[in-house]
């Protein structure tokens, strides 16, 4: 059988090429072959460098796999395997990791759950003086002082508004003790 590439030599390699699933067979001679697999030098050095990204990639893994949390000496690669947590501060322990995860489970890395009808006010209040404090620093660090005044007072006026309901419930405390 010749080669069907150069259709001179004699075929001596046979090799099936799979492309969109299709399988196509191929006879050439060793010189059509070489050719070939110069041109695909490129898929080579392109499948190594996936490879080593791989590679790359497991030892990262492996590294956080000796990760330790402080306080109760769980493994991070036992996070891995069952999904569960030894205690609360496995969370400050493992935050590098766990971000991302977070991320992807709740759309979000910051908790929003439920909070108690009891509670709504207070933690709106915070969330809203978190904000501001945010907003203040960005003008200041902007250098747009006058904006940064405003929210200054801004957050003074909600922090007084805080502290008498904050003062009443302690001296509600100190009553029935």
């Amino acid at each position: 059988m010749l080669c069907e590439e150069c259709g001179k030599n004699p075929a001596t390699i046979h090799y099936t090429q799979v492309q969109n699933g299709v399988a196509t067979q191929m006879h050439l001679c060793a010189a059509c072959m070489a050719k070939r697999q110069k041109g695909s030098d490129t898929m080579s050095s392109l499948i190594s460098s996936l490879l080593s990204g791989i590679a790359g990639q497991q030892e990262e893994r492996e590294q956080q796999d000796q990760l330790r949390c402080p306080s109760c000496g769980m493994a991070y690669k036992r996070f891995r395997e069952t999904g569960l947590l030894g205690c609360a501060d496995c969370y400050k322990a493992f935050a590098d990791q766990l971000a991302p995860i977070l991320g992807r489970i709740h759309g979000r890395r910051q908790h929003v759950g439920h909070v108690p009808p009891a509670l709504r006010a207070r933690v709106s209040a915070e969330q809203e003086l978190e904000r501001l404090r945010r907003e203040m620093d960005e003008a200041v660090a902007r250098e747009e002082f006058e904006q940064a005044a405003k929210l200054r007072d801004q957050i003074r006026a909600l922090t007084a508004k805080q502290e008498p309901a904050g003062a009443m419930a302690k001296e509600g405390e100190t009553q029935h003790e």
